[in-house]
C-alpha cells in the first residue's frame, strides 16, 4: 500500500506544478498584452496623438502587479524572480 501513497503524492506534486506553470503562463501574458498596449498607447501619442495619462498608468500598474506577483513565485526549476525575458533598454 505504501506505493499507493507515494503514486498519489507523485501525481499531486505533478499537478501542482502544472497548475502554477499555467498561472504563471497567464500572469506573463496578461503582463505582455498590457505592454504592448502601452506601446501602441506611446507611439499614437509620439506621433502627433493625445497624451497617454491615465491609461498609461493603468497599463504601468497592471505590468507592476503581474511582475512582482510572478517574482514572488519561483519558477518550476528556476529561481525566485526568474519572470522571462527582459524587456530591451530604450533610450530617452
Amino acid at each position: 500500500m505504501d506505493w499507493l501513497n507515494k503514486a498519489k503524492k507523485v501525481a499531486g506534486d505533478a499537478a501542482s506544478q502544472a497548475k502554477t506553470k499555467v498561472e504563471r503562463s497567464k500572469l506573463r501574458h496578461k503582463a505582455d498584452e498590457a505592454a504592448q498596449q502601452l506601446g501602441y498607447l506611446v507611439y499614437r501619442e509620439r506621433t502627433g496623438g493625445g497624451a497617454a495619462g491615465a491609461e498609461a498608468d493603468r497599463l504601468i500598474g497592471e505590468i507592476t502587479a503581474a511582475e512582482e506577483e510572478l517574482a514572488a513565485e519561483p519558477a518550476e526549476g528556476g529561481p525566485a524572480g526568474d519572470t522571462g525575458p527582459e524587456a530591451p533598454a530604450t533610450e530617452a
